[in-house]
């Protein structure tokens, strides 16, 4: 009996297939129902039929598997590698991983309790549920070393039957030991990321990173070893510090869905693996490095893994659902397992939701399995595989509303593949199967179409003709297949637009509307946003009534002239479309054409429709009569004359029907024809008399004539007739008329009782002296245009006091012009002109009074020069005008405040000068005459330089009685005349004090000392002291010892070369410096105190005594002595000075003359007196030795 799942869909199928047809799909075979027979598992195994005698096209690899691993599982539920997302720039994967790579597999370790099967090297097999191993790999530079431990595990009593309690084995293995197995110190690295010297990218902190890499393997009789998946296990210290940890990954889980069926191999890769369903687990070490990081030494690591295969689940009904389906991923071959209970489902869509789909699918099984088994020449076993594929859609349901609760699945085909046994739907020559969908439904939530594809073995016996049995199949099979889709997306159709409906006629005075002998052009432009051409074009007229009449207007599809984008037209005759009372509506609609290969469907335009527009009569025009006659000629003062307008009175106006409706006169003031007309020269009133037709009466207007153009307009229902005809009438002379006078823009009437003496009268308006004024006289001439003459106007007097100035007339335009003066200060004075034409005049007199106003004061100002050099004396005359008698002036000047606008004070423009001393200044404040005289350097001097040059600005201000005042402004220059002197600093001195205890300085000596002069004046100005003494000495600082006590004046002066400042002389007293002498008196004090005092002073005697004594020997002996006149010098004994005085005499030299030598004579080169090298001052003059 077939699987009772795959039996009920097969039934459901078949049952919609009828309903379902309707979907789009090419025809298919229908299914086949599946057939009950009796359940015998006993068949011998059929041994597999050659894989290549079935599907010749396709090669076997040389293991014999088919496809890749991880598709074999596509859909199932089966799980791949889980690699990591590494940096770009780590090395990673240092060793081969395949499976089997050559490298022997080991035990891990005593503690997985396997005695029987320490070292085999299909792997150490596992045995219970929560068994717990471990083992060491180590890597060895050079060699590969021992770097992978195979493991390998059975589910012998999984079921695959679908819903069997007995399901796959969900395998757990967690890691919970990961050391370096060298105890004395850690060679693992974590796998830690660091931000990198790149903004927004990072970098392994340490050049390595350890990880163990899981992978799990199981046999397949027909596929050979398929992959279940793997992960990696990151290395972690442990260490909670460094915040990085990966612990809570140790985990990897698979499922074991295909039970283990083969004996256990002890023999391992030596005889072949045949353990079919066993799952081998890989443990292997890796890691990975920066580039360029060296090569790493030898090390190792130690595991321990738990292994819990004691969860199971309940076996899968299918691969996947139609609810959770996904697209068709790559074009290699797919692969459905029967064990796996497996159904591939795939949603097939057009990239475009937005275009219509033609999909068109090829499905073929390109691997399979079947076998023949024969018992007898007509009897055996038939191993057959069937795979199913159903082609479904969504379904919106018996509500039409997509999103509701009777949604469901519509079939559109279903087909199924076998090798032998033949039947309805079956394909079992060439596995493959093509169709096509085309999807022209853009609306739909989901135009997907589904494929679902299913495997499914099949036992049956036979006798020779028929299938006798079928029987419940416990063998295994799978199918390969390919989908191949070619999709054609083309953008649905969009309809055609027509517009721009308009409909013209050759009537000359309508334009949508005609006679029946007229023709009328329909006008329509076609848009198809596709470029599709119009399939039909329809003009219809009075659409749904009984005269609905339709016209094509397409041209002749052989001409070429049918394009996209284009305006149609049609011309009909009125007599086509035929005479109405009422307007036509009309409308126009199109279809575009679509060609036949293409998906889209036509679509007709949208309805347009033109109403009140079209209009067609039986009616002859209305139109001018040849032979009507002209008006005669009127006289200006003439009455009203009537004016015939029907041809049948010999008027202007012809209507065939004599059903003329009117007669209009165009109006001028309106801009339109009217019932009646009034211009310049005449009134027209059309009016109609019953039984005698229209009449125009015309009436001249008073003192009006020349010609005039009258434009009449005749009309019926539906045409008119215009006709001009001219009227004349004759003229009279008339005197010009003064139509009042604009004064200074206000318009003032005149009073016209005598039309020939006129006035106008100005006494209310305000008319100052001094103030121009314009008076505009507005006149014109009475007569007709036609006999109109210049107008001349004159001004012809004021009366018996005459203006002091006649007024400007200008004799074309009146325009007069006039300002009048104090003398012209009156009331009731008046101006009379004359206005004339060519033939008469008349007289307008103005009247006016002229009021008195202040005027302002005109200031002039006179300098002497725009120059004034220093200490020279400079100038300023202010002059003012004014007409106003009995007025007075103030005058001021900017010299010590602002008088007005932005010019400052001249003593802000002069920041450094003071006014009256530095700029010496009078000013007369009732003349306005100013002297000035600059004097003081400090005029030219500014922040940070002593200029030559200074430029002031005086302002002078005059103010009147009446507040009124006028500014002037003059600019002066100050030049310096001369150099710029600094002038003397202020200078102290010091006498060198030589008694400390006497009050006052006592002694000769004298420090000077200056301070610095305005550096602004520059230049190399030398300090020179005249020391009082006859002595002159230079330098900011100096000192000088004086040869005498008593005042002396000292004057500081500064000089540069020719140029030299004033002196700043000071007195200072000086006194000789005298030791003092003691006076020891007898008495009180003591004979101790007296008796050493004497004892002093004799030893200073005695002292005294020898030192003149030795002297005098010396000079007996030629040596050095004391030279004439020494002590009239500067030295220690009393001289010539002064009474009292010492005076000090210079130091002798240290050096020693030689014996038998002379020092040459040396003399003071300003008196000549004989002087020694060692000393400073002369003896004679006191002056300053410089040797």
């Amino acid at each position: 009996m077939l699987n009772e799942r795959y039996a009920l869909i097969v039934t459901c199928l078949l049952i919609l297939s009828p309903l379902l047809s309707l979907a789009g799909l090419g025809e298919g075979p229908d299914e086949a129902a599946a057939v009950d027979g009796p359940r015998d598992p006993t068949v011998p195994g059929a041994e597999v039929v050659n894989r290549k005698d079935v599907c010749p096209s396709v090669q076997l690899t040389d293991d014999g598997r088919i496809g890749n691993g991880e598709e074999m599982f596509a859909g199932s539920g089966a799980r791949g590698v889980s690699e990591p997302v590494f940096p770009v720039d780590t090395v990673v994967s240092r060793f081969d991983r395949s499976f089997p790579d050559g490298s022997t597999g080991t035990r891990a370790s005593d503690q997985e309790r396997e005695q029987d099967y320490h070292d085999f090297a299909n792997g150490t097999r596992i045995n219970d549920d929560g068994e717990v191993i471990s083992g060491s790999l180590t890597y060895v530079p050079g060699e590969t070393g021992d770097i992978r431990d195979w493991y390998k595990l059975a589910a012998p009593d999984v079921n695959p039957a679908p819903g069997s309690a007995l399901g796959p084995r969900n395998v757990s293995i967690t890691m919970t030991s990961y050391l370096d197995s060298n105890d004395t110190h850690n060679d693992l690295y974590e796998y830690r990321l660091v931000e990198s010297g790149t903004p927004g990218q990072t970098e392994l902190e340490s050049d390595y990173f350890d990880y163990i890499r899981i992978h799990v393997l199981y046999y397949d009789p027909w596929m050979g070893f398929m992959d279940v998946g793997g992960t990696i296990f990151f290395y972690d210290d442990m260490d909670p510090a460094d915040s990085w940890e990966h612990a809570g990954n140790w985990t990897f889980r698979f499922s074991t869905p295909v039970p283990s069926t083969g004996p256990e191999d002890m023999d391992g890769f030596a005889g072949g693996l045949d353990e079919v369903g066993w799952y081998y687990i890989s443990f292997s070490m890796d890691w990975g490095a920066k580039p360029g990081a060296p090569d790493r030494s030898g090390f190792g690591v130690h595991y321990v893994f738990d292994i819990d295969t004691s969860d199971r689940d309940v076996t899968d009904d299918g691969a996947n659902t139609i609810e959770t389906t996904g697209s068709y991923q790559g074009s290699e071959e797919k692969v459905l397992d029967s064990r796996l209970d497996q159904v591939d489902w795939y949603r097939f869509t057009g990239s475009d939701p937005g275009k219509l789909w033609n999909m068109s699918f090829s499905i073929e099984r390109t691997y399979g399995a079947g076998s023949v088994i024969p018992s007898s020449d007509t009897t055996g076993t038939i191993l057959d595989t069937w795979m199913y594929v159903l082609v479904v859609f969504p379904w919106v349901g018996d509500d039409g509303e997509w999103g509701t609760s009777d949604d469901g699945w519509s079939l559109g085909a279903s087909v199924r593949f076998s090798y032998f046994i033949t039947g309805p739907g079956s394909i079992t020559g060439p596995q493959f199967f093509n169709f096509t969908v085309t999807n022209p439904t853009i609306g739909d939530p989901d135009r997907g179409v589904y494929i679902g594809l299913f495997v499914e073995p099949v036992t049956a016996s036979y006798d020779g003709t028929s299938i006798t049995g079928y029987y419940y199949t416990y063998w295994t099979t799978f199918s390969n297949y390919t989908i191949d889709m070619d999709v054609i997306e083309e953008s649905p159709n969009r309809a055609p637009v027509v517009s721009d409906l308009s409909v013209t006629s050759d009537n000359r005075f309508h334009e949508t509307g005609g006679d029946v002998t007229d023709t009328f052009v329909f006008r329509v432009t076609y848009m198809d946003p596709d470029n599709d051409l119009p399939e039909r074009l329809d003009l219809i007229l009075d659409p749904g009534e009984s005269t609905e009449k339709t016209f094509s207007m397409l041209p002749d599809p052989d001409s070429g002239d049918v394009t996209n984008g284009k305006e149609y037209s049609l011309s009909l005759s009125g007599s086509q479309i035929g005479d109405k009372d009422s307007p036509y509506v009309l409308l126009v609609n199109a279809t575009d054409s679509i060609p036949v290969e293409s998906l889209r469907r036509p679509l007709a335009s949208n309805d347009l429709y033109l109403n009140d527009t079209l209009r067609v009569w039986n009616d002859r025009e209305v139109s001018v009569y040849a032979q009507y006659e002209s008006i005669d000629p009127l006289d200006e003062d003439g009455g009203r004359v009537l004016y015939p307008l029907d041809s049948y009175n010999l008027g202007p106006f012809e209507d065939p029907e004599r059903s003329l409706r009117g007669v209009m006169v165009f109006n001028e003031s309106r801009g339109a024809y009217w019932g009646d007309s009034l211009s310049d020269m005449l009134h027209v009133n059309i009016t109609y008399r019953d039984g005698d037709g229209w009449y125009a009466a015309i009436t001249p207007l008073p003192d009006r004539h020349g010609e005039e153009v009258i434009s009449f307009y005749g009309y019926d229902d539906h045409s008119y007739a215009i006709v001009n005809l001219t009227v004349t009438v004759y003229s009279v002379n008339d005197p010009p008329v003064v139509l009042g006078v604009r004064f200074d823009g206000t318009s003032v009437e005149v009073d016209d009782t005598d039309p020939f003496h006129i006035q106008a009268d100005l006494r209310s308006m305000d008319i100052l002296e001094d103030t121009t004024y314009e008076l505009d006289i507005l006149a014109e001439d009475s007569d007709p245009e036609e006999d109109r003459t210049d107008l001349v106007y004159e001004y012809i007097g004021g009366g018996a006091r005459p203006w002091s100035e006649e007024p400007v007339v200008n004799r074309d335009t009146g325009v007069v012009t006039f300002t009048p003066s104090n003398a012209d200060v009156r009331t009731n004075g008046y101006m009379t002109f004359r206005i004339s034409d060519a033939e008469d005049f008349i007289e307008l007199k103005v009247l006016m009074d002229v009021k008195n106003t202040p005027d302002d004061p005109v200031l002039t100002l006179e300098p002497k020069s725009p120059l004034v050099y220093q200490d020279e004396a400079w100038t300023l005359y202010s002059r003012v005008t004014d007409v106003d008698p009995g007025d007075s002036h103030l005058f001021s000047i900017n010299m010590e405040e602002e008088i007005g606008g932005d010019i400052p004070s001249v003593a802000d423009q002069l920041p450094y000068a003071e006014l009256g001393t530095d700029l010496v200044y009078t000013f007369d404040a009732d003349s306005g005459y100013l002297t000035l005289t600059p004097r003081s350097d400090e005029i030219w001097r500014t922040s940070d330089a002593l200029l030559t040059e200074v430029k002031i600005t005086l302002v002078v201000k005059v103010t009147d009685l009446y507040g009124r005042s006028d500014m002037k402004i003059v600019n002066l220059t100050m030049e310096k005349d001369g150099p710029w002197i600094p002038d003397v600093p202020e200078w102290s001195y010091e006498i060198e004090d030589l008694d400390p205890v006497k009050a006052g300085a006592q002694g000769l000596n004298v420090t000077f000392t200056a301070e610095d002069y305005d550096p602004a004046y520059g230049g190399d100005w030398i300090y020179t002291w005249n020391m009082g003494d006859g002595t002159t000495l230079t330098g900011k600082e100096v000192r000088h010892t004086y040869t005498s006590e008593g005042n002396k004046t000292v004057r500081l002066t500064l000089i540069n070369g020719d140029y030299s400042s004033s002196s700043n002389s000071k007195r200072i007293h000086l006194e000789r410096y005298v030791p003092p002498v003691e006076d020891h008196k007898n008495g009180e004090e003591g004979s101790s105190l007296g008796t050493l005092i004497w004892v002093g002073l004799a030893l200073l005697v005695i002292a005294v005594v020898v030192v003149v004594v030795i002297l005098i020997l010396g000079r007996r002996k030629g040596g050095p002595g004391i030279p004439e006149g020494e002590l009239e010098g500067p030295g220690h004994e009393m001289g010539r000075g002064e009474p009292g005085t010492m005076e000090r005499r210079p130091p002798s030299s240290s050096q020693p003359q030689k014996a038998g030598s002379r020092e040459a004579t040396l003399r003071c080169p300003t008196c000549g007196a004989p002087v020694k090298r060692d000393w400073f001052l002369c003896p004679e003059c006191k002056n300053t030795l410089n040797f």
